[in-house]
């Protein structure tokens, strides 16, 4: 009986490794994938707060999954209480954002578009965002390329893809981070004292 109970210990301890590893590690490089494109598609410039936010995201993510490495495997109960807090803000987050991204598509997609209807935009973060969605938002741009469609089509396009694709990935994502928030909080609960880095072994006799 104590030998299964240490096995299936073993098991859900290294379930909860491999799931905090996996989850943050992919949300860590979705953030840092997401950063990219809106600094290649100099949105960075054209929507500063966006930008911010998502790098101060990607910071916290890439926290999040150095931490999950050592708190999952390494850390007692009160670094898992901590990683499942945290698991359960994240997931939180990921599951509004990916409801916001479903009802707020139009709203998201007239706010890109409404780059190139800004005077007061600088012209060459407007020529990099049609030169990286292959299309066009200012008149010039049409006089140069007529053979460009209006930037609200590939960008609805590219947001619809990510709606359809994402935000169910995102919902999976949210429920991965509870699941394994709520491992953390079993193994917090457990009657395993050891709350340590090492367990130390008792020579007394």
């Amino acid at each position: 009986m104590g030998c299964a109970s240490c096995i299936a210990n073993m098991i859900k301890k290294k379930f909860i490794s491999y799931l905090a590893w996996t989850t943050t590690a992919f949300i860590a490089a979705a953030c840092i994938a997401i950063t990219s494109i809106l600094k290649a598609a100099k949105i960075d410039k054209a929507l500063p707060a966006v930008y911010i936010l998502c790098i101060i995201v990607t910071v916290l993510a890439c926290i999040l999954f150095a931490y999950s490495i050592w708190a999952a495997r390494c850390g007692g109960k009160k670094a898992k209480a901590v990683l499942g807090t945290c698991f359960i803000i994240f997931g939180v987050a990921i599951l509004v954002c990916g409801i916001i991204l479903i009802a707020k598509n139009e709203n998201i997609v007239n706010k890109i578009r409404s780059i190139f209807d800004d005077d007061k935009m600088d012209v060459e973060v407007q020529k990099s965002a049609e030169d990286y969605f292959k299309c066009c938002g200012r008149d010039q741009c049409f006089i140069e390329y007529p053979d460009r469609e209006d930037c609200i089509y590939p960008i609805r396009r590219y947001l619809d893809k990510l709606t359809k694709g994402g935000s169910p990935v995102l919902i999976i994502l949210s429920l991965l981070l509870f699941l394994g928030a709520l491992l953390c909080f079993i193994e917090v609960c457990s009657n395993d004292d050891n709350d340590g880095y090492t367990v130390q072994e008792d020579n007394r006799v």
